[in-house]
């Protein structure tokens, strides 16, 4: 079936309806053009939870109130965007043990996260911050500047872990 249309037909009052099929026709048209730029835009890329435990050991100086033991059981995903973010989320949990002390403190530190090409990370939820300055657990909006964790801005709750490990 084919239809003459005119944007003068008036015998059946369609000439706001023409404008509306033609500017629905002009947003399909600008639809379907843009497609192939997004299908052949690069996937990230992602890596599957690793499932490890791991230790990290930090010395008397590389966090204010060292020699520290971190034990991570890691089953997180890394996501990495083409734009160099890179999205981490997923399952963390860490045992944070003093080495002189022998006190520990368990906790559930599995963000969320976005690592930036800045070298700035932001994140939500709770975090295990340290540095030669900082050893605390964050919950809320986290911001670590290119800096580094010594420059922190947390937006939420923090608590100093020195003081639970016994310093």
């Amino acid at each position: 079936m084919h239809h003459k249309l005119s944007s003068t037909d008036r015998s059946s009052g369609t000439g706001r309806s023409l404008r509306r099929r033609a500017a629905v026709g002009a947003l399909a048209t600008l639809i379907l053009t843009g497609l192939p730029a997004v299908a052949h835009a690069t996937p990230p890329v992602h890596q599957p939870p690793a499932n490890a435990t791991y230790d990290i050991h930090l010395a008397a100086g590389e966090v204010p109130c060292g020699p520290i033991t971190i034990t991570y059981t890691d089953n997180e995903r890394y996501t990495t965007r083409s734009d160099g973010v890179t999205i981490v989320t997923g399952q963390l949990d860490a045992i944070v043990a003093s080495d002189t002390t022998k006190k520990s403190v368990s906790l559930k530190v599995s963000g969320p996260g976005k690592f930036n090409p800045d070298g700035s990370l932001t994140g939500g939820g709770a975090w295990l911050l340290f540095g030669s300055e900082v050893l605390a657990y964050a919950t809320g909006r986290i911001l670590i500047p290119p800096s580094g964790v010594n420059d922190v801005q947390v937006r939420g709750q923090r608590t100093d872990l020195c003081a639970l490990l016994g310093f």
